[in-house]
């Protein structure tokens, strides 16, 4: 079985700056469920190449190793975004920084199920 034959809610998916990567979230789009592009500036995701319908994370362990305003800024209105903290880590378990980032920019969360 392939990850895309897996029954699941929503996909998480780590897209480094490959035209494969790219190709790759098109695929997971057409499977119906939300698709997390995850700390996308930890992996050199290029947001220009990401499909807008995709949702996008900031994440507290990764988003103060780069210049936030700049990466993810030009961006705000293109994407919905999913705040995350790799909760597994254990000196990363909340999202404050995360949440401070998203306010500045004036990026609300999404809820990927917030019936």
């Amino acid at each position: 079985m392939s990850a895309l034959d897996a029954d699941c809610d929503y996909r998480i998916f780590h897209c480094y700056d490959r035209a494969a990567d790219y190709r790759a979230l098109e695929r997971l789009l057409a499977a119906d469920r939300p698709v997390i592009v995850a700390h996308p500036n930890a992996l050199g995701t290029d947001l220009k190449r990401v499909p807008p319908e995709c949702l996008v994370e900031i994440n507290n362990r990764y988003v103060w190793r780069c210049d936030w305003r700049q990466f993810y800024g030009p961006f705000r209105k293109r994407f919905r975004f999913v705040i995350g903290s790799d909760a597994h880590q254990p000196n990363w378990l909340n999202q404050t920084v995360a949440r401070h980032v998203a306010a500045a920019l004036d990026i609300h969360e999404t809820l990927v199920f917030a019936d």
